[in-house]
């Protein structure tokens, strides 16, 4: 008999945390989980970490990509072994508290029309001890998938990484875009959340590690989350749940100003002006270099 939840850990390269991550998925107040574990290809101890706890647990499926395929194609791999009826997703340097899973499984066969659950989320850094939360909201809450998404889509990823989601497998089975490289999370909660409504618990859940090495941090410098945010854009300007006010595209071309200051420059070398933002002018004169600009202060 298949188990009703797959925890899915798609990891490379990641010996300093795996063995961590995987004693948080172990111990889940929740009993009927697999625990899949694939492996893109690792070059470091990853997989010795992972094959010494093998035996300890039945619960746990290793396997491994004979070469790197990438992340969003190793998300799918996870997606395609899974058997569970709903997914929980677990990055390999995260963490997630021992009622996670059940809190999250209990909200989704409660409510149906839910096709996407969240919980906040504590962030920590590996060389310090100050941390913070990030929350979709201040309390518990249900939202329709269209509210969800507008939020989302102009304020940012506010429903959070794939450690702090669950989702109901079959809804998912178009697998996680190809053509993202950081936002390929959000563009999968939007493919979710086109098919029902968002949970969220306020409860801090899962913690969410931040360091040097981690892909977001390389896909600001190298400006794959500006090119992520422009493809976002096109996808999204024409549905029919979007909803922009002024405040709206406002705080979009402010949050396109950070993400291209980031990466030092405007996309293709400057060669053209961005076309992803409502007020050309405003983002060009005065959100852009003001962004710069607050960069030079905080990093002198």
């Amino acid at each position: 008999m298949n188990p009703y939840v797959t925890v899915a850990i798609p990891v490379r390269n990641a010996e300093a945390y795996i063995d961590e991550t995987l004693a948080s998925a172990r111990c889940q107040s929740y009993e009927d989980i697999e625990i899949l574990v694939v492996d893109n290809a690792s070059t470091d101890d990853t997989v010795p970490i992972v094959e010494r706890v093998l035996g300890d647990d039945d619960r746990i499926r290793f396997l491994r990509n004979e070469t790197n395929i990438g992340m969003a194609a190793n998300f799918n791999r996870c997606l395609e072994l899974a058997t569970g009826r709903y997914v929980k997703f677990l990055c390999s340097d995260d963490l997630i508290e021992p009622t996670c899973v059940e809190r999250m499984v209990t909200l989704l066969e409660k409510y149906p029309r839910v096709s996407l659950v969240g919980c906040a989320r504590r962030q920590f850094a590996v060389t310090a001890r100050r941390t913070r939360t990030s929350s979709y909201a201040k309390a518990e809450t249900i939202v329709s998938g269209p509210e969800a998404m507008n939020r989302c889509f102009f304020e940012g990823n506010l429903i959070g990484e794939p450690t702090a989601v669950m989702f109901r497998r079959a809804q998912a089975a178009r697998g996680f875009s190809p053509y993202y490289s950081q936002a390929l999370d959000l563009e999968m909660w939007f493919h979710l959340l086109e098919q029902g409504d968002f949970a969220f618990l306020q409860d801090v859940l899962c913690a969410i590690r931040l360091h040097d090495d981690q892909q977001t941090v390389r896909n600001a410098r190298s400006g794959r989350i500006v090119e992520d945010k422009r493809r976002l854009f096109h996808a999204c300007l024409s549905r029919p749940w979007l909803r922009p006010t002024l405040r709206r595209k406002l705080h979009w071309d402010l949050r396109m100003a950070s993400s291209v200051a980031k990466a030092g420059d405007l996309p293709q070398g400057g060669e053209r002006p961005l076309e992803e933002v409502f007020f050309r002018e405003f983002f060009e004169c005065a959100a852009l270099p003001a962004m710069r600009l607050a960069l030079r202060i905080l990093g002198s």
